[in-house]
């Protein structure tokens, strides 16, 4: 894990990111908060994150609650990381395995 982690809530350390945004992720998993949140929206549950991940429980719950005690900024975080990447699938070419994929799962409508 990076020298320069600090452990700022039980089981959850912020490291530097890129652009100079400090990250949150799992202390000795290096898991984003952020993805930990995305799977959780996706459907997943806590067991799901558990058994796939190889995370604790108590792991899982002190992202969601870091999540929920910093919702705003983390919300942010992945409206931000969800533009980047509808922009960056702009960039890529064109194919019917990605043609189907889109007809499958159509992007979410900004509201929500």
């Amino acid at each position: 894990m990076a020298t320069d982690a600090a452990l700022v809530a039980p089981h959850i350390i912020m490291v530097p990111g890129v652009r100079g945004v400090d990250q949150s992720r799992i202390a000795g998993k290096g898991f984003k908060v952020r993805i930990l949140v995305e799977f959780i929206r996706s459907g997943l549950t806590p067991d799901d994150l558990v058994r796939e991940f190889d995370l604790t429980l108590a792991e899982v719950h002190a992202g969601l609650s870091y999540y929920y005690d910093h919702q705003e900024e983390l919300d942010a975080e992945i409206a931000e990381g969800a533009q980047f990447e509808a922009e960056f699938r702009k960039t890529l070419p064109r194919s019917p395995l990605r043609d189907e994929w889109e007809r499958r799962h159509p992007p979410e409508s900004a509201g929500g």
